[in-house]
């Protein structure tokens, strides 16, 4: 609806050059001359009067939802009437992603005024409109707005379908007059590519040699018997050396790099023994690893610690996790 809305708004502007290169005619109506003629001076007039009246109250409208949306959502008295009043703005989309309707009126906004900013040149039309879907594809791949799964793989792939409808339009249309364009844009292209997979190979590289972020300790403890403690040990190394120390009361996003930090983002390997530490999986194993990488290990000793005996191994199944 707002495309369309403002595509007709734009037509007066939306002009095209006589064979002879000696005036524009409009696109809708070739007999209407673009900047000759009085029509066309009361066409551009209306065409800026539905932007004025139209076109920029209902973006400023949308921006305006969008920035307050979080601050009505925490008041309780206008939380209900500020969704109620935009529902159709925000109900399509998660939660999380309540600014994606301000998204694609922006994406709209560029696709509608490519053909007046670049109307003599219509291969940087067709470029300018496959990236700008291109681009907001991807960034629409990424955040997945949708409520489900099915609206954000047809919105993917409907814009998908534009981009090659674009690619056939390009293919049956004479670009004599941009050669140079098409030349610059191509080489430009391949210069972004080969810069961005330098990029890449550079920054894996980097993160290879020096990974990142580096602790120069990692507390390892059981949380049932020395959750306390072991942030106490925490506040005293960051306090006192003022380097980083990990503790993974911090870091839960994902538990599954906690041996790749062992291994290769910490200094040493500082072990809270207690009662119950050497009969838990994930330390024994973090024990493991930085023995048998780097052996920077420094054991701190509870009075609850008592050293495993075969019994003891045995009845804590470690030998069953080993052995996985």
């Amino acid at each position: 609806f707002f495309v369309s809305l403002f595509v007709s708004a734009l037509t007066p502007f939306i002009c095209y050059k006589h064979p002879n290169g000696l005036g524009y005619s409009m696109v809708g109506d070739p007999a209407v001359l673009c900047g000759e003629d009085g029509i066309h001076a009361e066409l551009v007039a209306v065409s800026l009067s539905a932007v004025a009246i139209v076109i920029l109250p209902y973006l400023a409208l949308i921006a305006f939802a969008t920035v307050r949306y979080r601050s009505a959502m925490a008041s309780s008295s206008r939380s209900y009437r500020h969704l109620r009043r935009f529902r159709f703005l925000f109900f399509r989309y998660n939660p999380e992603c309540y600014w994606y309707g301000l998204v694609t009126l922006i994406r709209g906004t560029l696709i509608c005024l490519l053909p007046v900013v670049a109307r003599d040149i219509p291969s940087f039309q067709i470029l300018g409109m496959a990236a700008t879907l291109q681009c907001f594809t991807t960034f629409q791949l990424h955040t997945s707005p949708w409520r489900s799964v099915t609206a954000n793989m047809t919105d993917a792939g409907v814009s998908l379908l534009l981009v090659f409808l674009l690619i056939c339009v390009g293919m049956s249309t004479d670009f004599t007059d941009s050669d140079s364009l098409l030349g610059t844009t191509a080489a430009t292209i391949f210069v972004l590519v080969f810069a961005g997979m330098l990029a890449v190979l550079c920054h894996a590289i980097y993160k290879h040699v020096v990974p990142a972020p580096y602790f120069s300790r990692f507390i390892c403890h059981h949380k049932a018997d020395a959750a306390a403690q072991a942030r106490y040990l925490h506040l005293l190394f960051v306090q006192r050396t003022g380097q980083t120390c990990f503790i993974d009361s911090d870091h839960l996003t994902n538990l599954e790099e906690l041996f790749d930090i062992v291994k290769c983002r910490c200094g040493e390997l500082c072990v809270y023994l207690t009662s119950d530490t050497l009969r838990r999986p994930w330390c024994t194993g973090e024990i493991t690893i930085a023995w048998m990488v780097h052996g920077r290990v420094t054991s701190i000793f509870h009075p609850s610690f008592t050293p495993l005996t075969e019994d003891t191994f045995k009845a804590s199944n470690l030998n069953v996790y080993l052995a996985m």
